[in-house]
């Protein structure tokens, strides 16, 4: 059984940590919370992206922007030129037609470069209590584990 706990702990560990140098690489997580990429990104996956311009992206990548103050996560369907500007029409998977609008990107943009199914789920609990608890959870956990790691490397005495 405490190997059990002492895995789940290493596990947690990771994925703070994980979190952490993404975020310091300048990479941005995004919870997915629609359906409309369904089946390639479902709801509750963990999107993970990197900033990258406009210039850069071709049909068929998946970018994530705000839009009318929500955060999109779609798949470039067509890209037009007007000028030296470039317009993106962008498509959920499971819709059945193109998103209304297409949009220009000013600067940069989030490229989608991984996924994880579930994960935003766990990242919107750690995030619904702000990054110090998280913080102080992974410092609990740590202190917890060299104890029990201690505790086994140097075990007290019979009688003491």
């Amino acid at each position: 059984m405490r190997r059990v706990e002492s895995a789940s702990v290493a596990i947690v560990l990771a994925l703070l940590l994980a979190v952490v140098a993404l975020d310091l690489s300048g990479h941005h997580l995004f919870v997915v919370t629609g359906a409309s990429m369904e089946p390639a990104i479902a709801k509750g996956a963990l999107a993970i992206v990197r900033p990258t311009i406009p210039a850069a992206l071709a049909v068929g990548d998946v970018v994530t922007f705000q839009h009318k103050g929500q955060v999109v996560t779609h798949r470039i369907a067509a890209i037009d030129e007007h000028g030296d500007a470039r317009v993106f029409t962008t498509k959920g998977d499971a819709n059945e037609v193109a998103d209304p609008e297409p949009v220009a990107f000013d600067d940069q943009v989030g490229l989608l470069v991984a996924q994880m199914p579930f994960f935003g789920y766990l990242l919107g609990l750690l995030q619904a209590y702000g990054r110090i608890a998280s913080l102080a959870l992974a410092l609990l956990l740590g202190l917890w584990a060299l104890r029990e790691r201690r505790a086994r490397s140097f075990p007290l005495p019979v009688g003491a």
